[in-house]
């Protein structure tokens, strides 16, 4: 009798062994790309709501709408508001809300600080104001960019506020 593998065996055995290799490798790439999805996601969306969230309380905060500081109905827009230092304060400040090398950037009276992170490219930011005599709506519309060259996203982000100081 004899020991050992036969040609034929040794060339299934080799072939199943690539197989399972070759299904490995795309497993693992695929659960790469997916990663790097998920983190291009998950930047603009913590990018976008942060932004947005910051935005509408400001808005709701503020006494007045500065619209001879502001842009409206076009891209990049800039908002102006008369909004209190701290809340419950009496000390009203000037804050503009722009784009500055595609980042979002508050400005208080000269002092500035970026909104969103280097990674989220703010491609649109536009700025709506309905205004009565006894009220003012704001609504604006942001659109964030985030990737490389193989995993690209954009979402765009929509909030609308009521200035409560108006009414």
């Amino acid at each position: 009798m004899k020991k050992g593998f036969t040609l034929i065996e040794i060339i299934i055995y080799v072939a199943l062994l690539a197989i399972i290799v070759l299904a490995a490798v795309d497993i693992v790439l695929v659960s790469a790309r997916s990663v790097s999805e998920v983190r291009v996601e998950r930047r603009i969306f913590t990018a976008g709501e942060g932004a947005m969230e910051t935005i509408i309380r400001d808005i709701k905060q503020a006494t007045d709408v500065i619209p001879a500081s502001s842009t409206f109905g076009t891209s990049p827009g800039a908002l102006a508001l008369r909004i209190p230092q701290n809340p419950g304060s009496s000390t009203i400040i000037t804050r503009i809300f722009s784009l500055s090398f595609d980042r979002l950037q508050k400005s208080d009276d000269g002092a500035s600080e970026f909104l969103t992170p280097p990674e989220a490219k703010i491609t649109s930011l536009i700025f709506w104001n309905l205004a009565t005599t006894t009220s003012s709506l704001v609504s604006v519309k942001m659109t964030i960019e985030s990737g490389d060259q193989k995993n690209y996203k954009s979402r765009t982000f929509y909030g609308s506020a009521v200035l409560r100081a108006k009414y």
